[in-house]
């Protein structure tokens, strides 16, 4: 993006930045910072990253009215399909979390489930 808003001088504002860096702090060359931040990213990172919930549909069946109205089924999901009584059922295997079905049912019955 620097190249695209300041054309190719940026890199010469790059390239004066580094070795005014280098001198200002002793280094010979660029080579001899290499790595020197990682040890500090790594610890940021540990300390204030965790693993994200993963999120599921998950149909409530005491809810779903088993209506010709679910925009998903046999339409836009590989994950919902129709079980034998009508109503949708969501595979997990096959769900991505994106949601689609959540905000699509008129009736609410599908809500996510965060493991």
């Amino acid at each position: 993006s620097g190249i695209f808003w300041n054309g190719l001088s940026v890199l010469r504002i790059m390239n004066e930045s580094i070795r005014s860096y280098l001198k200002q702090t002793g280094y010979k060359n660029a080579t001899d910072i290499i790595g020197l931040a990682l040890p500090f990213i790594k610890s940021r990172a540990d300390d204030c990253c965790k693993q994200p919930k993963k999120r599921l549909a998950k149909v409530k069946t005491d809810v779903c009215k088993a209506c010709s109205d679910c925009f998903c089924v046999d339409r836009l999901c590989f994950a919902i399909t129709r079980g034998g009584d009508g109503r949708t059922v969501v595979d997990e295997e096959l769900c991505s979390g994106c949601g689609w079905c959540v905000s699509n049912c008129i009736f609410h019955a599908i809500e996510f489930k965060y493991y």
